[in-house]
């Protein structure tokens, strides 16, 4: 219901830029250097039904994405989409403010990190060269969240 089944079947990095799911929805790849890895600093769930029913929180959501959807549209870098993914996390309102407090401290190595939707979850598409930063920014919060680790799968979901 948010947009992910395209990207789930179609792997890697992708910017929808037709709505629909396969045969109608159309996506657009964004590149990524090939040994990204994708940290995540796991505080608490969100609610997405209870985010969701919140009209002022709709409206936010909406506009935002909307905006930041054409201005990653009309630059689809790995870099560009870092900054609209962290631009996104501050603008609805969402992030705690242990999660805007783990985004300075990423902002300050000059690494943007973003807020998954929906969680009270940090997310950083890590370079290689930014890895260890990274990793010594989130073991500082690991008293209240924990760390998760996977890579991008370029192939898209599939049964094993």
């Amino acid at each position: 219901g948010l947009g992910t089944v395209m990207g789930e079947l179609t792997g890697g990095m992708k910017v929808l830029i037709k709505p629909g799911g396969p045969g109608i929805g159309k996506v657009q790849t964004i590149s990524y250097p090939e040994n990204t890895r994708v940290l995540f600093l796991v505080f608490n769930p969100i609610s997405t039904a209870g985010a969701l029913t919140d009209p002022s929180v709709r409206v936010k959501i909406n506009s935002t994405g909307l905006s930041l959807h054409q201005k990653l549209l009309k630059d689809t870098t790995f870099t560009n989409y870092k900054h609209c993914s962290r631009e996104f996390s501050i603008k609805t309102g969402l992030a705690s403010e242990t999660i805007r407090e783990v985004l300075t401290r990423l902002d300050k190595a000059d690494i943007p990190g973003s807020m998954l939707f929906f969680g009270d979850v940090v997310v950083s598409l890590t370079e290689e060269s930014d890895y260890h930063t990274v990793r010594n920014i989130f073991s500082e919060y690991t008293e209240k969240g924990r760390i998760i680790e996977c890579g991008i799968e370029p192939g898209g979901a599939r049964i094993v």
